[in-house]
């Protein structure tokens, strides 16, 4: 798969960034650092299918998913199950609106497998030719969001 024009991956990250700023209410800040390996983390994954696909992958500490779950539910207390729904709800909008994006700028047709979310005690990054990738940090952690091709 050709790069990404820069335009479009510019837009990729102003849509990350705009929908985790409305849905959670928190601020990132892209960086280069990576997580350590072996850190517990929260995977959402996205796979898309159609024209040209490839997966989407989000990786967060649990610091930063429990916030995003939190500034998505007001602070409602809710059980893991839930918690999870709600992360997937937000890589559902996250996706959808980065693939929509997507179809419209380059004329294809791509569309989104339901978000699956999984948690790794010791997380291991997985090698696959990379499409954009951004880093993020706050206050709370770190989050990583990976444009993957077999």
């Amino acid at each position: 798969m050709e790069q990404e024009p820069l335009q479009l991956q510019k837009a990729y990250k102003d849509i990350l960034l705009s929908c985790t700023d409305k849905m959670a209410g928190l601020s990132l800040q892209e960086t280069e650092q990576f997580p350590k390996e072996g850190k517990a983390v929260f995977l959402g994954s996205v796979v898309t299918s159609g024209d040209c696909p490839f997966e989407i992958r989000c990786v967060v500490e649990q610091p930063v998913y429990k916030r995003i779950i939190n500034g998505m539910t007001k602070g409602k207390k809710l059980g893991e199950d839930m918690q999870r729904l709600y992360f997937a709800e937000y890589m559902n909008v996250v996706c959808g609106k980065i693939i929509s994006r997507r179809n419209n700028a380059k004329g294809e047709f791509l569309r989104i497998s339901v978000p699956v979310v999984s948690y790794e005690d010791s997380y291991i990054e997985r090698q696959k030719e990379q499409m954009p990738t951004f880093q993020f940090i706050c206050e709370d952690g770190w989050m990583g969001v990976y444009f993957l091709r077999d």
